[in-house]
């Protein structure tokens, strides 16, 4: 059995031969080590192992890279007993330093027991824990001749091995040098054959999106290859099929309708698809809003003249029901088939004027605001909550109102701006004296302040006395709304007329 001073040596024998081996003036490998994670030994660098010795001597090494710990420590937990042992090394986890969210890290569907969004390091090191408990027991099946391990990608915090058999048989250099020879070759070879580039390097990137709902494909229905159909698999395409920007972000839409963002952070991230989903309201194919709880993370990579979007962790899933199942499954004469799911094909056209028109939006604050507001309200409607829809319209339709006596006072009247705040943004001034303004001036049509007072009215019922909203009420808000917005936004944006409420 190992001792913890002989693990600690082993430990540090890996390093030291890694470091004897790897050539620091290789640049290029900082890429390699980017995509081969599993391979970098590099400094700073922690160790910590969580062993146990029977039914069979197998370790969970776990290796990061914290600036903010001490550099090379290593850490020995163990042995614990192996019938307990995810209970005694769970508690290990009770650390400040696995109690750390993950750098980043939104990943919504992996929240931890606190109900945040913030994955933190002890739930993706149970990820480990399980993955070395399934294969201890597997273990019994296999005829271990010598030691062997398997990796685990553990996130953006670090990496995972689990090691079957004695470790101190294994040889350090098989985890820490042998994968890499191959590359330190390949790349010695590079550089002695070819020219500097002097162009950018391609770098990868992380982003956040989620799905298009209702779901869509994008350009065309993908086609299902041979394998996949024997094999009853999805043709999971990851390019992206167009690459697009607004504000300056890079958009990325896939085949299968999900689109991410060039953009790290879960709110910046989601203001940028609601405004697009936003902008949809005026094209011929309106979308629902998107919460963070719709978002996953994924890693953007670029090669040539292709880009490739993948999911981080876990394949991509999210809370909505919006893309799941992929296939519609059929039971018939005890066969089971599987068919791609029936959606609409949304021409690549059509997306590009959808996010147009988003980045026409998002040059107006006030417009963006009141554009976001009425696809919350448009997608609490279509969820068949109608007071939230109701509501959140109303506080959309009270910024127009707004704009029309500023805009009135200031080109008919010629009233300065210090005075015009005096009236729009007085709480002395309500929604009914400035409709009453409004309309006593000619600034809105007859039928306009009908039906503002009818729809104001209606909105005082229901937060004063919780008045019941139904669905007709809370289509004909939202279609005045959506009328006032088309008037603000050019003719050539909008591609449809009407928004398809009901």
């Amino acid at each position: 059995m190992s001792s913890e001073s002989e693990l600690e040596d082993y430990l540090e024998d890996l390093v030291s031969d890694f470091e004897e081996y790897y050539p620091e003036d290789v640049e290029e490998m900082d890429g390699i080590f980017k995509t081969y994670r599993g391979m970098d030994f590099r400094k700073p660098i922690q160790l910590e192992i969580f062993y146990i010795e029977d039914p069979i001597p197998a370790y969970a090494l776990v290796k990061t890279h914290d600036d903010n710990r001490d550099d090379f420590e290593i850490i020995i937990n163990g042995p614990f007993d192996g019938k307990n042992f995810i209970e005694e090394a769970d508690s290990v986890l009770e650390s400040p330093r696995w109690q750390q969210p993950v750098e980043k890290s939104r990943i919504s569907h992996r929240r931890d027991v606190d109900g945040t969004g913030l994955v933190k390091r002890r739930r993706l090191l149970r990820d480990l824990f399980s993955v070395f408990v399934e294969t201890v027991e597997d273990s019994i099946f296999q005829d271990y001749d010598k030691s062997a391990y398997t990796q685990l990608d553990l996130g953006r915090f670090g990496w995972g091995y689990v090691i079957i058999g004695d470790i101190l048989e294994l040889d350090p250099t098989d985890i820490s040098i042998v994968q890499l020879e191959g590359l330190f070759d390949s790349v010695d070879e590079d550089r002695s054959t070819e020219e500097p580039d002097s162009s950018p390097p391609e770098r990868d990137r992380d982003g956040l999106g989620t799905y298009f709902y209702k779901p869509i494909w994008v350009g065309s229905e993908p086609e299902q290859s041979f394998k996949d159909k024997i094999l009853n698999e999805p043709n999971r395409e990851k390019e992206a099929q167009l690459n697009l920007n607004i504000q300056e972000i890079d958009v990325y839409i896939r085949q299968d309708g999900f689109i991410c963002v060039d953009e790290s952070d879960p709110q910046k991230a989601l203001n940028i698809l609601n405004s697009i989903f936003s902008a949809s309201l005026y094209t011929t194919e309106p979308f629902l809003a998107a919460t963070v709880d719709d978002l996953v993370e994924v890693r953007i990579e670029s090669q040539d003249d292709t880009t490739e979007i993948r999911p981080i962790g876990s394949p991509e899933r999210i809370e909505r029901k919006i893309i799941e199942p992929y296939y519609n499954v059929q039971n018939e004469d005890h066969f089971r088939s599987r068919d791609l799911v029936s959606r609409d094909i949304v021409e690549t056209e059509t997306l590009e004027a959808v996010v147009d028109l988003a980045e026409s939006i998002c040059a107006d604050e006030d417009l963006q605001e009141k554009a976001k507001s009425l696809l919350q309200a448009y997608t609490h409607h279509k969820n068949g909550e109608f007071r939230q829809s109701y509501l959140l319209t109303w506080i959309a339709i009270e910024q127009h109102i707004n704009q029309f006596l500023d805009s009135h006072l200031k080109n008919t009247v010629g009233v300065n701006h210090d005075r015009r705040k005096k009236v729009t943004s007085s709480a002395n001034w309500t929604s009914t004296h400035k409709i009453e303004v409004l309309e006593m001036s000619n600034a809105i049509s007859n039928t306009q302040y009908d039906s503002l007072n009818k729809m104001r009215k209606k909105r005082n019922n229901v937060v004063h006395d919780m008045e019941t909203v139904s669905q007709n009420e809370s289509s004909e808000i939202i279609g005045f709304a959506h009328s006032l917005m088309k008037e603000e936004l050019s003719e050539e944006d909008i591609l449809k007329s009407d928004l398809d409420i009901e």
